[in-house]
């Protein structure tokens, strides 16, 4: 099963994974602060775990975890895919958690977990032997 489809997989079941959000939720309130993102996962590894093993996202591919505008303004020779250089140049996990904090409370709570969550058990399926 590919990275890729190991993300899918994960977001389709996200919602049994109480133990991966307690992973990441430093202070057990059941919903994530920007703070907690940023030190509870790893940029490098969200990407590895998501890529399907060409090194290159889709326009597909990214647009699931970071949204159009994010995409296109990182695209830097507008070729509609992303390496991974880009993706180091442009993306970062603050601009991923503002994306996925819909309301614009501070924290993503409920569904706006669902990606945050899926890319840490993409990295844990991608980490294990």
């Amino acid at each position: 099963m590919t990275p890729y489809l190991l993300l899918l997989v994960a977001m389709a079941t996200v919602h049994h994974t109480a133990g991966q959000l307690a992973n990441i939720d430093a202070d057990g309130d059941g919903r994530l602060s920007k703070d907690e993102v940023v030190n509870g996962l790893a940029l490098q590894e969200a990407m590895l775990a998501a890529d399907d093993g060409d090194g290159i996202f889709s326009a597909q591919q990214a647009i699931t975890f970071m949204g159009a505008a994010t995409f296109h303004a990182i695209d830097a020779n507008h070729d509609n895919q992303l390496t991974f250089d880009e993706v180091n140049n442009g993306l970062t996990l603050e601009i991923m958690f503002d994306f996925y904090d819909a309301d614009g409370n501070g924290y993503l709570e409920g569904p706006e977990q669902v990606q945050v969550m899926a890319m840490s058990i993409a990295i844990e399926a991608a980490n294990r032997p």
